[in-house]
Formats: structure tokens, C-alpha cells, sequence
């Protein structure tokens, strides 16, 4: 079988669900920069629970277009470094983030990246923040490695209700 013929996990996201005009298309639905059921408003409830202080650096694992990432930085005056499989989302947040405020700007960064291989400095966020990405990863081993070689200090699970 010839492997230039199977897409990566990658290659599918970005020429299938999230293509450009799909990505705008949840937007008109869910809200600007915004690509998952609840948008803001559920997105608000879930950052109350998480008790964000100013300073804090957050890991935003599926960040997609950057809804939450301008969100946190904007409000509660957290670090955030979002990253997502898809390039098709980051370059939308890449553009939106140019636009943003310098006090949202400064703060935020996004990267393209699978979270099962990515590498970070060990303890190097104080929150791990992800909405609607983990259940759509394979590799729940590599997902969970990441995330505590990453998280310095404590795991908590928020649910909605």
C-alpha cells in the first residue's frame, strides 16, 4: 500500500472538517473565533471553575482559532500557548491575533503541533486548558504523558453543570 495515499490526521482536518470555508462556517454558528458548541458562554462557565489568576501560563491543547486563548489573556491576564493539529486554524488565529490589542497579543502565542509528540520544558504550565480536542485523540497514552511531564502542580477536571 502506498503511504502517500493514506492523509495524516493532519491532511484530513485541514482539506476535510476544518477547510477554511467549514472553519467560517462553525464561526457563524458558535461566534467569531469561536469553532465549538457554547462558544463564549460556555467557555466563561468552564474558566470561573479553573480560578485563572494574572501571570499564569496556560497550555490551550486544540486551541483551534483562538477563541479561548484571547479570551483568557483578555480577562484574566494569563499566558496562554495555544496549539492545534490543524495549520488551517492556526493561520486564522495567527491573522486574528495580529489584530488584537498588545495586551492581548503579548501574551498569546499559537503553534501547529500534535499534542502526543510536542515537547515542552518540563512544568512549564501551570494550566492545561482543552474543550472538545481529547476525545478526538488516538493516542490517549502519549495525550496524558504530555500533559503531566507538563503541568507542575495539580489536575483538575472540569465538567459542565
Amino acid at each position: 500500500m502506498d503511504n502517500k495515499a493514506i492523509p495524516t490526521s493532519q491532511q484530513f482536518l485541514d482539506t476535510n472538517q476544518y477547510s477554511h470555508r467549514s472553519i467560517l462556517r462553525y464561526e457563524r454558528i458558535f461566534g467569531h473565533t469561536w469553532v465549538s458548541t457554547g462558544g463564549e458562554t460556555t467557555t466563561k462557565d468552564f474558566l470561573i471553575k479553573l480560578g485563572l489568576r494574572p501571570g499564569q501560563q496556560v497550555l490551550d491543547v486544540g486551541c483551534g482559532t483562538g477563541g479561548s486563548a484571547f479570551f483568557m489573556a483578555r480577562y484574566y491576564g494569563v499566558y496562554v500557548h495555544g496549539i492545534d493539529l490543524s495549520s488551517n486554524m492556526i493561520n486564522l488565529a495567527q491573522e486574528r491575533l495580529a489584530r488584537e490589542d498588545v495586551n492581548v497579543s503579548d501574551k498569546v502565542q499559537f503553534q501547529v503541533a500534535d499534542i502526543t509528540k510536542v515537547q515542552f520544558d518540563t512544568a512549564s504550565f501551570d494550566i492545561i486548558y482543552s474543550r472538545d480536542t481529547v476525545l478526538h485523540i488516538a493516542d490517549k497514552e502519549g495525550l496524558y504523558k504530555t500533559l503531566y511531564v507538563n503541568l507542575w502542580c495539580k489536575f483538575t477536571l472540569v465538567e459542565k453543570g
